[in-house]
């Protein structure tokens, strides 16, 4: 795993809607902001995506990203930047909330664990004609660390 969970790590989804319409394409970007240094020339950070409900998710750069287990993460070529671009087009037919959870990591590029950071960001959105709140996603970070070693490991 890449060091530890941070507070010096921020993770983000922006662009997600308050709430969200039917059929609607809605133009969001993952970004990781550290105190982990960025280097140009090296590996600067990674993503895992997981999205609950309906809906369709797909990354600007489908070179850069993929679907796996459940999920999307980056590939080995989308590791040299901390913002990866997709669109989310929600269901034509649901209105039942969706979930995002991102989970994050900046790497000095060392290619070690040591001295990266990571951390979670999570948001539930509810549709405009479900006036239920969401209830916000709730994760732990030390049981989300071994779940995405587990992850890797099996693939």
């Amino acid at each position: 795993c890449h060091g530890g969970d941070s507070k010096d790590t921020l993770v983000t989804i922006h662009g997600l809607p308050a709430s969200f319409e039917s059929n609607t394409s809605y133009n969001l970007s993952i970004t990781v902001e550290s105190s982990v240094a960025e280097h140009e020339e090296n590996h600067q950070g990674g993503f895992r995506l997981t999205v609950t409900g309906d809906g369709i998710v797909a990354f600007e750069n489908t070179s850069q990203s993929q679907f796996l287990n459940d999920g999307w993460t980056h590939q080995n070529n989308g590791t040299y930047q901390r913002m990866w671009n997709f669109t989310w087009t929600s269901s034509e037919t649901s209105t039942d909330p969706v979930e995002f959870i991102v989970h994050g990591n900046a790497v000095n590029g060392n290619e070690l664990s040591s001295g990266d950071l990571w951390n979670s960001f999570g948001q539930a959105i509810g549709h405009v004609d479900n006036p239920l709140t969401p209830v916000q996603p709730v994760f732990v970070m030390c049981l989300v660390q071994v779940t995405y070693l587990v992850t890797i490991s099996d693939s």
